[in-house]
């Protein structure tokens, strides 16, 4: 039952994921006596219990017929994925702008990997990296940033809405901001402190008054 049970998954794995993009190896780790004794024939179905790409650790449910009664049960799988990743070829320090020439294609083993990884090469070059990345280790989208529009001490124009009448004041950059990110500003007409989100070059959208 354990083999069928794993080449259920282990089909339903290869359909819903491309296998020059995905590797599965599933393991089936116990099997209550019921479940045990149950024909081949009478398994109805074996569902993904949670949410996403099934690794490590997951549950399934069993459908099964017991005397010609449906039932149902939880059992625990192992899922060991590998996954063809964008991997830097030597270590990128913080500041770095990525090229062609950082990234190469590895088969990576995400089974216990954290984070929203990235996919497509092509769509990174010429962004930032925001945090070291070492050697042969997987692109998180959280490891990169936009290259900034906005540079400390450029004059950039504050943008507030109220009830449809738009406010604007003339501020100074305190920090570094790409397009969506937010910045510190300084109004020398207010004497204030606020903080923009920038959607353009040298201007942003109020948020909050520090």
């Amino acid at each position: 039952m354990k083999s069928y049970i794993k080449d259920v998954i282990a089909s339903q794995l290869q359909k819903a994921y491309p296998s020059d993009l995905y590797h599965f190896d599933v393991s089936v780790k116990w099997l209550p006596e019921n479940i045990r004794k149950v024909k081949q024939d009478n398994i109805n179905a074996v569902t993904f219990r949670g949410v996403g790409l099934p690794r490590d650790y997951v549950t399934y449910k069993l459908e099964y017929l017991d005397n010609g009664t449906l039932k149902k049960n939880n059992i625990q799988v192992y899922v060991d994925v590998e996954q063809k990743l964008p991997v830097a070829l030597r270590r990128l320090s913080s500041g770095h702008t990525i090229t062609s020439d950082d990234i190469v294609e590895h088969w990576v083993n995400i089974t216990k990997e954290d984070g929203m990884f990235v996919s497509q090469p092509g769509k990174i070059t010429g962004l930032v990296v925001k945090h070291i990345i070492n050697k042969e280790n997987p692109i998180r989208w959280n490891d990169l940033r936009r290259l900034p529009v906005i540079h400390p001490g450029d004059e950039v124009t504050l943008l507030y809405y109220m009830k449809g009448i738009r406010i604007t004041l003339n501020c100074v950059a305190r920090q570094p901001g790409a397009i969506g990110e937010n910045v510190r500003l300084y109004s020398r007409e207010t004497g204030k402190m606020y903080i923009g989100k920038v959607n353009g070059k040298s201007q942003a959208i109020w948020k909050k008054t520090l």
